[in-house]
């Protein structure tokens, strides 16, 4: 399936997120983690491990009985938003109307980018509290609704995100989906 066909495959949703950007130069190393272009948002390095941890008790409550697997469940979510809270605590979120899908992202800004240009990102979604941190890369620019011509509508594709990243995506589409059905 080439990249045409796969685009249409994801569901998009316009939201209102906190979004940050690092462009990054041509010769950027991407195999450093997306997070560490971030020193101002850098979760300190225990959310990250807070992350995983939750993720591989996540694969083993399915093995237990469906009552301690939905208490389990419970309390990995007030973990997270409370962990969550502790980063808000630390960052003001920069707030941003975007197309989001599982593919990448649109969104209007007056930062000077090319297409293919990649950049480092750090999203928060509505249904997580910790920030997601991955790689994109420009794939069109278009002129932007300022009528000065000072800002640009970019399209950005996710470049090698993991699959719970995918799947934290999925929810954010999904949920906004059903607000706005309902």
């Amino acid at each position: 399936m080439d990249q045409a066909d796969e685009k249409r495959n994801y569901y998009r949703v316009s939201e209102t997120l906190s979004l940050h950007l690092v462009p990054l130069p041509p010769d950027a190393d991407t195999d450093r983690l997306p997070n560490e272009w971030f020193p101002d948002l850098n979760a300190p390095i225990w959310l990250e491990e807070f992350r995983a941890l939750q993720r591989d008790l996540q694969r083993e409550i399915v093995s237990l009985s469906t009552d301690t697997a939905n208490a389990i469940k419970l309390l990995l979510r007030q973990n997270e938003l409370l962990a969550g809270a502790l980063m808000k605590s630390q960052v003001q979120p920069e707030l941003t109307l975007t197309n989001l899908s599982e593919g990448g992202l649109s969104f209007e800004t007056n930062a000077t980018l090319i297409p293919g240009q990649m950049l480092a990102l750090a999203i928060l979604l509505n249904t997580t509290a910790l920030p997601l941190f991955c790689y994109g890369q420009v794939v069109r620019i278009t002129p932007g609704t300022d009528t000065r011509g000072q800002s640009s509508l970019v399209a950005v594709g996710f470049v090698d995100i993991s699959a719970s990243t995918r799947d934290m995506i999925a929810r954010q589409v999904l949920q906004s989906q059903r607000k706005r059905g309902a």
